[in-house]
């Protein structure tokens, strides 16, 4: 440990150097407390259970992007809380499995050492057990959802890509074989709550104020056939966003997230494929030679990439692809192994 005293005065903070963050050392704010002195302090933080597994955690991850997106920030104005405590503090929701802004904030009031640990601008009160008080050093809800709403993707995508850079030095061939897939998110309106009344439930006009950004999409269709031998379409709509991950999957470490896109709902399957395909490009620094997706993304991916290797779900959708796409692409298409036994001698 390293003590920096500022004077010989009882000041309310010292700076100690507690611990290292991916090769570079991490400065906590540790505080004054009238009930505790700061070694004190300092031992319960190097205790802490909670403390330690995210110092862990944190520690696997390369903070040197987010170091040098803040450091390009104008310093103008009252000064904001760090961009890696928003970060660290988001994670922390993730982990822990907390749905709402409100379970993530009393969760953090009831580990005070944790948000001195994450890096927020502290509001010291020698009255409290540790120096802080955590309610006002904590953003509020309203903040926290704003900031989740509004952070910078390009700093995300740079602290992503650092992670599956450092992933493929530990994992040989990581990247070979990509999977894409689009999964919904429902946005928290009551437009999404089928026991509201709400008018116009469906309206895709509408911009609705419980989210703006939000868009009316299908989740579902499917063809309910009638007595007389007719189909009628049967579509289950949701207000939200569409949310595109390109994965890699290996045998020892499991699915390894590349890239992630994210549009409002009324965006087709198909218009995920070229940005998410890009960004793994750009994260793994090299051309995944394996492709493989569901029926609604393939035919884009046979036309973007016809030189990789296309693993078909069903040889359904490989007949379709025959007739929507030319000769030569699907002839680079695969079947996946489930369905490997239909035959391919008769296609064109």
């Amino acid at each position: 440990m390293l003590e920096n005293t500022f004077s010989k005065k009882n000041l309310f903070c010292r700076v100690w150097i507690t611990h290292s963050t991916h090769a570079k050392e991490f400065l906590a704010i540790i505080p004054s407390s009238a009930l505790i002195d700061q070694s004190t302090i300092v031992t319960l933080l190097d205790h802490d259970p909670v403390v330690r597994d995210y110092r862990v955690f944190f520690s696997l991850l390369d903070w040197t992007s987010v170091e040098q997106w803040e450091a390009q920030q104008s310093l103008r104005g009252r000064p904001a809380h760090p961009e890696a405590a928003y970060l660290k503090a988001f994670l922390v929701r993730i982990r822990e499995g907390l749905m709402y802004t409100s379970e993530l904030r009393r969760f953090f009031l009831k580990h005070p050492l944790l948000v001195i640990e994450l890096g927020f601008h502290l509001v010291l009160d020698s009255n409290q057990l540790y120096g802080i008080d955590c309610d006002q050093t904590l953003p509020c809800e309203y903040w926290l959802r704003e900031k989740l709403r509004t952070f910078d993707p390009a700093l995300l995508q740079a602290l992503l890509h650092a992670t599956v850079l450092d992933l493929q030095e530990e994992i040989p061939g990581l990247g070979e074989v990509v999977a894409f897939d689009v999964k919904p998110i429902y946005a928290w309106v009551k437009e999404n709550n089928l026991r509201a009344y709400v008018k116009d439930r469906y309206d895709k006009t509408h911009i609705l104020a419980g989210d703006p950004d939000c868009k009316l999409g299908v989740k579902r269709s499917t063809n309910q056939e009638q007595p007389d031998g007719s189909t009628i379409e049967k579509k289950e709509l949701l207000w939200g966003y569409g949310s595109g991950v390109a994965a890699a999957t290996t045998a020892d470490y499991g699915d390894v997230v590349l890239a992630q896109y994210t549009q409002p709902f009324n965006e087709g399957d198909i218009t995920y494929f070229r940005p998410l395909y890009q960004q793994a490009v750009v994260a793994l620094n090299n051309f995944p030679t394996h492709l493989t997706a569901d029926a609604a993304v393939i035919p884009r991916a046979c036309l973007a990439v016809p030189w990789a290797c296309i693993c078909i779900p069903s040889f359904k959708t490989l007949i379709s692809l025959a007739i929507v796409l030319n000769v030569s692409n699907v002839r680079s298409c695969i079947l996946c192994p489930l369905d490997r036994r239909a035959p391919t001698s008769n296609l064109p």
